[in-house]
């Protein structure tokens, strides 16, 4: 939890050059009505997001990376007063994992903001952050359009190309879609089972999405000539 800390209180320095907070209580959405409201919001297309860090940075949610060896940890978000933190674990090194890790945390942040976390399984909040996430990564119109109705390894595999996603992710989304059968579903993570994808990386995973806000921190501490590992160390 050391960098949910840490991070924010480094940031802290250049608060008043932050983006303001905007990110909406959508609690009362299901989660795939709520993925739909916040492109609303936010004013996004229904077509694949560049760059999700960058959406929530420009948002006003920080965001911030560890790497921790722990296989249980890939992420975690909370309000820092009424600032919203999420904390990325870059381990694995996996792009597509990372950004649906992103979206999933942003699902929180939206769907569970107050929430006694004590009153419900909190299991059922983790598949309504993933519902969430699949959503917003791939919204059912535009997406639903693009996916083929059966499953095509090699098709999917290009289109991660352009949704940043991985096939696990979008074969569920088109099996939620009803695009493929739940005999279609299985058989498919069957296959990508023997394959070794879902217990290493799949292929072209890409890189993981960087903070467009922190570069743009180390180019001003640069030309004040601060040195940017200088200055998180003070």
């Amino acid at each position: 939890l050391a960098a949910g800390v840490l991070g924010p209180a480094v940031r802290a320095h250049w608060s008043s050059r932050y983006p303001r907070v905007d990110v909406p209580d959508l609690s009362e959405w299901a989660p795939e009505a709520a993925a739909d409201v916040l492109r609303a919001h936010w004013n996004l297309t229904d077509g694949p997001l560049a760059n999700v860090v960058w959406e929530m940075e420009a948002h006003g949610i920080e965001t911030f990376w560890t790497s921790d060896a722990s296989p249980s940890l890939s992420a975690y978000c909370r309000w820092i007063g009424d600032r919203p933190v999420v904390v990325l674990n870059d381990r694995s090194g996996d792009g597509c994992r990372s950004r649906f890790d992103a979206a999933h945390e942003l699902g929180h942040l939206v769907l569970h903001r107050g929430e006694d976390f004590d009153e419900r399984d909190p299991r059922e909040r983790e598949r309504e952050a993933d519902a969430f996430a699949s959503a917003f990564l791939l919204p059912r119109s535009s997406f639903g359009e693009d996916a083929p109705d059966h499953f095509d390894p090699d098709d999917l595999l290009e289109m991660k190309s352009v949704w940043k996603t991985s096939v696990q992710a979008m074969v569920r989304r088109m099996r939620d879609l009803r695009l493929l059968s739940e005999w279609q579903y299985e058989s498919a993570f069957v296959k990508m089972s023997a394959w070794g994808w879902r217990s290493e990386a799949e292929p072209r995973c890409g890189t993981t999405e960087s903070s467009y806000v922190h570069s743009r921190l180390c180019e001003k501490l640069m030309a004040d000539d601060r040195d940017p590992k200088s200055f998180s160390r003070d």
